[in-house]
């Protein structure tokens, strides 16, 4: 009887695990906890003619965040399976931004040459008397047809 009750419980967990598996929702808006920042907010888009707009809306903790550095670059989908960094006319395909201001708003704008899936990859490190830098990273995928 304790055999079969052991084999009926093990089946019982294994269905669990299977049907019921635990991840997390990646569009589950979970802001990490930050010590010199209080909150990023993205925007990567693509216009029918192809110009390319990002921007970053940030917000430091007053009396704590002395300097915010924004790198943002964009990547191209080359052959369905590798991204490739897109030549924007900067030095190293980047945009780097500071700022001391506590909150603001960074934008850029950029012609594409041509159709494809592209993403905006955003590196944002908030520094300050806070604690250790914090350091966020973000992706926005769009499509220009």
């Amino acid at each position: 009887m304790k055999k079969i009750i052991s084999i009926l419980l093990a089946v019982i967990s294994l269905v669990g695990v299977v049907a019921f598996p635990a991840y997390a929702n990646e569009n589950a808006d979970v802001e990490p906890c930050l010590n010199n920042g209080n909150n990023c907010l993205y925007c990567f888009k693509i216009s029918s003619s192809g110009m390319l707009e990002v921007s970053v809306k940030y917000a430091g903790v007053y009396g704590a965040m002395t300097k915010i550095t924004i790198t943002t670059y964009i990547q191209k989908k080359t052959l369905g399976l590798f991204w490739t960094t897109v030549d924007i006319g900067t030095s190293n395909k980047k945009w780097i931004d500071t700022s001391t201001n506590v909150s603001g708003i960074i934008t850029h704008q950029f012609q594409l040459k041509s159709t494809g899936t592209y993403r905006a990859v955003f590196k944002v490190v908030f520094s300050g008397t806070g604690g250790a830098d914090d350091k966020i990273e973000n992706k926005i995928e769009a499509k220009y047809s």
